[in-house]
């Protein structure tokens, strides 16, 4: 029992002590009654702190989710999660793992927090997340199945969580906890696993969606035989080149290329190994061009060459080295050798010889012509005489 006792003096008529007056009071239901309301205040606390906590991480996960439907590309994407899981996260480190394209290993594109988060590339053997398709928790080093891409780590715990959605297997989202940072007894509360997994299925949603649209997209600017650009792309790509060089006053080169006796190589070895030629081509084109370089099937076997900031004379170089490299390839279809392949090469300049694009495909074309014409396997530039013709 809890009790209260006071004291007070008791004066007489001319202002003497005559006495003491005690009292002694039973206050141990009122002290339960305020340790009851304290409890119930700090309890309060906690509620609303966790209200508000969660309020915010449900905030942020719809800010994500705005963001990752907004992007156009995974690097933005990978961006946008890097912006706010570490938010959602903040007292810990971690990392958003795909898949490369062999799907044999996965690669940190995301990392987030002062700690190591294990191996930065791994294959999905490693990972108990990955081998058992669904969250796989550890709430001690020395609890559990440990996961071998975070072999040495020191973190107290971790949460893998598989970035999957209905038909593919994307990634791994893993959520690692310093010791010093966490609580044994609750290495990850119920709402941030909970979080985790929602997060984790927003991510697999966009990068889902991103991956159906590059592919789409790769399909309608690709030509599906060669690999090079088509010509719906390259007259698009042309335009928006000639406006860029024409802002800042400079040239830009155009190589229309064409295969000399095409058909005789159908005619010989089929059809089929007149894709195979065009596919060897169009290898070789990759391979041997500058990276803001874009090339084109523009039709048949003709191939259109976009040269951004290059001149007339770059250009022509260019084509001339190419057009000795054609000269050099060994072809062969079915174990048996197509004989020697030669290419004609016809080429122009923004804006010399056309201010856009229209004019400067028919100048190139112009050129082609006339290199054919002249014996094949030669380069010639629009407006340029036979006499100058160099091959």
């Amino acid at each position: 029992m809890d009790f209260s006792f006071s004291m007070s003096p008791f004066y007489g008529p001319q202002e003497e002590l005559i006495g003491v007056m005690a009292v002694l009071e039973d206050v141990t239901e009122r002290r339960q009654m305020e340790e009851e309301l304290f409890k119930a205040n700090e309890k309060l606390k906690v509620w609303v702190y966790e209200f508000s906590r969660r309020n915010r991480d449900i905030t942020l996960l719809n800010e994500m989710g705005d963001l990752l439907q907004a992007c156009h590309t995974l690097e933005e994407a990978y961006a946008g999660v890097g912006q706010y899981i570490p938010l959602m996260f903040p007292d810990g480190s971690g990392a958003l793992f795909v898949y490369q394209e062999n799907k044999n290993a996965l690669k940190a594109v995301v990392r987030w927090g002062s700690s190591p988060v294990g191996a930065l590339e791994f294959s999905a053997d490693e990972c108990w997340a990955l081998r058992k398709g669904h969250e796989h928790l550890v709430k001690a080093p020395d609890s559990g199945l440990l996961c071998g891409h975070l072999a040495g780590i020191s973190a107290a715990n971790y949460f893998c969580v598989p970035i999957v959605t209905h038909t593919e297997d994307l990634g791994l989202l893993v959520l690692l906890k310093k010791s010093q940072e966490s609580s044994m007894d609750e290495p990850l509360s119920e709402s941030k696993k909970r979080l985790a997994s929602t997060a984790a299925k927003q991510i697999a949603l966009s990068l889902a969606n991103l991956n159906l649209r590059n592919s789409l997209l790769q399909q309608a600017i690709h030509d599906p035989l060669t690999g090079l650009f088509n010509r719906r792309y390259m007259e698009e790509t042309l335009e928006r080149e000639i406006l860029r060089v024409r802002r800042k006053k400079g040239f830009l080169g155009i190589i229309m290329l064409d295969i000399d006796h095409f058909k005789r190589f159908n005619d010989s070895f089929g059809h089929e190994a007149g894709d195979t030629l065009l596919q060897v081509l169009g290898n070789f084109l990759k391979a041997n061009i500058r990276q803001e370089d874009i090339t084109c099937r523009y039709g048949g076997e003709e191939i259109i060459m976009i040269l951004p900031e290059t001149t007339l004379e770059v250009t022509r170089q260019r084509a001339e080295e190419l057009r000795q490299g054609v000269e050099n390839l060994q072809v062969e279809y079915q174990g048996q050798s197509m004989g020697p392949v030669t290419v004609s090469l016809g080429v122009a300049v923004y804006p010399d010889q056309g201010e856009n694009g229209e004019a400067l495909i028919r100048a190139a074309d112009t050129a082609l012509y006339r290199a054919k014409q002249g014996g094949r396997n030669r380069v010639f530039t629009a407006g340029e005489t036979d006499s100058e013709t160099v091959g």
